[in-house]
């Protein structure tokens, strides 16, 4: 609605009907006019076709500022009359009014800028009509000039595009929820039309390729080769439901990516149109195959390599499935074979039963010991772990097996140490006791042997009582040898010096059959034991041997030293004949006390045991190696030491006596009574106690005491041991002696504990006058 010039059109032509005379001259053509010339046929055609269009029309006069013209399509757009229409909208204010706020300035700066410059306009805007409703149009207009180029008017024409605005509005919204939808999918999608462009590029595509949809939309697709995408629209044309296709992509960083490809035909038909593509990134999944497999095979190298039998066998027919190295190696088990016939592993009849009864019950097996019979026939132990496992879709049962041979062996040793143990303190209690007993006999019947008084017939018969005494007193020394419990004096021993002196003797003890040889290693370090117990030792094992030898045979005894990293060096004394030997369950029971397979009266089974003991307490150990018929060597282990000088002999003392005043405390009646005889023999004064508890009391009382003589095991809660602490803290000047059948741990070569001398019973008169004088004469300190 805008124009330019002066000129106007007359008022006539305000009106509809007038419509004629508003246009423009009419073109002539060639030859005679026909009916489409007539100017009511035009005038007919012109609205039907503004009615179908939606189109109104308009002429308007810039000059004078009003419209002179309005179709009727044009007011019914404006839903008014054509009358009410040049009525309220004959002037620019009354057209503003129609407008859109929010588009009215944007319209009337389009139209004062285009009158202003002679020339037309196009634009579209929002106006409400007269019953107030909002309606979408778009107006163009163009000024309409005579041949001179004077301004004549400017017409222009209205199109209601509502339907079209709500419609593309739709579309709009469509389209964005769609966008959004596809964007909300996790996985790359996008659409390729039928040259291969993209019309469609979602989010996540842009996260996996790079591209945004921006660069990609209405371009041929980056991601996949032309050649390629050809092919697969090849292939889905053929079957339709092809896929997914695994291909490689490309990214913007020109990265190839590996990709799972589904494809879709967009329209119904299919075949040709455009193809919605969904992709995969196979990359993190390819690695983590990768990862598996180098996983697995790390796996297969760990159960290939391990030292412990594994195999999988199949449950429906013992098929062996899997059989790791040391399996096939072991227990013969090997891919293949089934093992119905020798169970899940090649094991004893009753083991295999064993197994299967445990299986069936508890559905697996936990460390069942079974015994094997490897492939070269030789039986061993091991704890198998077995349970069912579905193995790549084959129920199947895997199994391992640790050997513990070694370990039930040693179980063995340890259980038969245990027994040794305390078979050992049960011996060394009655040793104790048995020496107290010969401590009275053995005393007594010297005394009545010496005694001038007593007539022959009776001295012949002490003397034979201090013979038999005496032979109880070795007894009781091979019990607590063997229970550990003697008290050994360990000095420096040449050990092939020792066997070289008592070779006359051993070779004086075997019968002429019987033939003695000694392999001595040369330049062997001295052992640190108690030379008798280990020459007591020495003649015990070589009197087992000529046992062995009823037939007569050889005897060997060899020496070597035993070296081994981050171990002390050893001296080891072979003891070895090829005699009878020893079946496995004599060679189990060979260190019991009194057990012997020699005849009654022949034998008191004590030899072996007391070696047994000698050997452990002296910090060593003894092995036997036995077969029955293949003969028998025993092994004895010492400790091997540097030499060190060698003390000057004792001289032999006259017994002496004294005048001091003696405390004796001793629980047993009989030996405190014959030691209180002995002390007073010997010239002592003599004080007694019963327990330790009465003989605190005396130390407490004042009286003076010179020398504190006490048994080492009493009982009534204060042992030998504990009074002495106490009579040196009541009597700091009293020396103290210990005595004891039975010195227990607490007794090491030939001391008490805390440094005070001991005393061994089973004693003489000489013995036991030199210990009290001993100690009597040492100094306080020491004491």
């Amino acid at each position: 609605m805008a124009g330019q010039d002066d000129s106007a059109v007359d008022e006539g032509s305000q009106r509809t009907g007038d419509l004629a005379a508003a246009e423009p001259p009419q073109a002539s053509g060639r030859g005679t006019a026909t009916a489409f010339d007539e100017p009511e046929l035009k005038e007919h055609l012109w609205r039907s076709a503004a009615g179908l269009a939606s189109l109104g029309h308009w002429i308007w006069d810039d000059t004078t500022d009003r419209c002179l013209f309005c179709s009727e399509e044009l007011a019914r757009i404006h839903e008014m009359s054509v009358d009410e229409y040049l009525r309220e909208l004959s002037n620019l204010p009354g057209v503003y009014n129609h407008i859109h706020p929010d588009d009215r300035p944007r319209y009337q700066a389009i139209c004062e800028s285009a009158a202003k410059a002679g020339r037309g306009y196009s634009l579209e805007a929002r106006i409400f009509t007269r019953r107030g409703r909002l309606r979408y149009v778009r107006e163009a207009a163009d000024v309409v000039r005579n041949a001179a180029g004077e301004y004549l008017y400017t017409v222009g024409i209205v199109q209601d595009v509502t339907e079209q605005k709500r419609v593309e509005e739709e579309y709009r919204r469509s389209k964005d929820a769609l966008t959004r939808v596809f964007d909300a999918v996790s996985l790359p999608l996008f659409v390729l039309d039928r040259l291969g462009r993209i019309t469609l590029w979602n989010e996540a595509a842009r996260r996996t390729f790079g591209w945004n949809a921006g660069e990609v939309v209405g371009r041929l697709n980056p991601v996949l080769e032309a050649d390629q995408l050809l092919q697969l629209r090849e292939r889905l044309r053929r079957d339709a439901g092809a896929g997914p296709f695994e291909v490689t992509g490309r990214s913007k960083q020109g990265r190839e990516l590996p990709l799972s490809l589904s494809l879709s035909w967009l329209d119904q038909a299919g075949g040709s149109g455009d193809l919605v593509a969904i992709a995969v990134d196979l990359t993190s999944q390819r690695a983590a195959e990768q990862e598996v497999e180098r996983r697995r095979e790390q796996m297969r190298f760990a159960v290939e390599a391990l030292p412990v039998p594994l195999a999988v066998t199949r449950l429906s027919d013992g098929l062996v499935i899997f059989a790791n190295a040391a399996a096939q190696k072991h227990l013969g088990v090997k891919p293949g074979i089934s093992n119905l016939r020798s169970g899940p592993f090649y094991c004893y009849e009753e083991h295999r039963r064993l197994f299967r009864e445990t299986f069936l019950r508890d559905g697996r097996v936990d460390g069942l010991e079974i015994c094997y019979r490897g492939p070269d026939g030789r039986p061993f132990w091991a704890a198998v772990t077995a349970e069912q496992v579905n193995f790549g879709g084959i129920e199947a049962i895997t199994g391992v097996s640790l050997d513990i041979t070694q370990l039930r062996e040693a179980g063995e040793r340890l259980r038969q140490a245990q027994k040794m143990e305390a078979v050992g303190q049960l011996t060394g209690g009655v040793a104790h006791d048995f020496n107290n007993l010969l401590t009275v006999i053995l005393g007594n019947a010297e005394m009545l042997s010496a005694d001038p008084r007593v007539p022959d017939e009776a001295r012949a018969l002490a003397e034979l009582i201090v013979g038999a005494a005496e032979r109880g007193s070795t007894l009781t020394r091979q019990l607590l040898a063997f229970a550990r419990r003697q008290s050994l004096n360990p000095t420096d021993v040449d050990v092939n010096a020792l066997i070289g002196e008592t070779h006359d003797l051993l070779r004086r003890a075997l019968p002429s059959n019987v033939e003695i040889a000694l392999r001595l290693a040369p330049d062997l370090p001295p052992a640190l034991v108690d030379r008798g117990q280990l020459a007591t030792a020495l003649l015990n094992l070589v009197l087992n041997a000529r046992d062995a030898l009823p037939q007569g045979g050889h005897i060997a005894i060899a020496t070597r030293l035993v070296e081994a990293p981050g171990l002390p060096a050893q001296i080891e004394i072979a003891v070895a004949d090829n005699g009878e030997g020893m079946t496995e369950a004599v060679k189990a029971r060979a260190f019991e006390p009194f057990f012997t397979t020699k005849e009654v009266g022949k034998g008191s089974g004590l030899g072996l045991s007391s070696v047994y003991g000698f050997a452990v307490q002296s910090g060593g150990g003894v092995t036997i190696e036995s077969e029955a018929g293949q003969g028998t060597t025993v092994r004895v282990l010492l400790k091997a030491t540097r030499p060190r000088p060698t003390p000057a002999p004792a001289v032999e003392r006259q017994a002496r006596g004294g005048q001091e005043t003696v405390l004796l405390v001793e629980d047993e009646p009989s030996v405190r009574d014959f030691v209180s005889m002995l002390l007073q023999g010997l010239g002592y004064q003599v004080l007694s106690a019963e327990t330790g508890r009465a003989a605190v009391a005396l130390l407490r009382a004042g009286t003076r005491i010179d020398l504190l003589l006490t048994d080492l095991v009493m009982p009534g809660g204060i042992s030998g041991q504990q009074l002495a602490a106490i009579a040196r803290q009541l009597l700091p000047t009293a020396r103290i002696l210990l005595m004891s059948g039975y010195s227990g741990e607490q007794a090491a070569a030939g001391t008490a504990p805390a440094g005070l001398p001991l005393l061994r019973k089973p004693f003489n008169r000489r013995q036991f006058a030199e210990a009290v004088r001993d100690a009597l004469e040492r100094p306080a300190a020491t004491v």
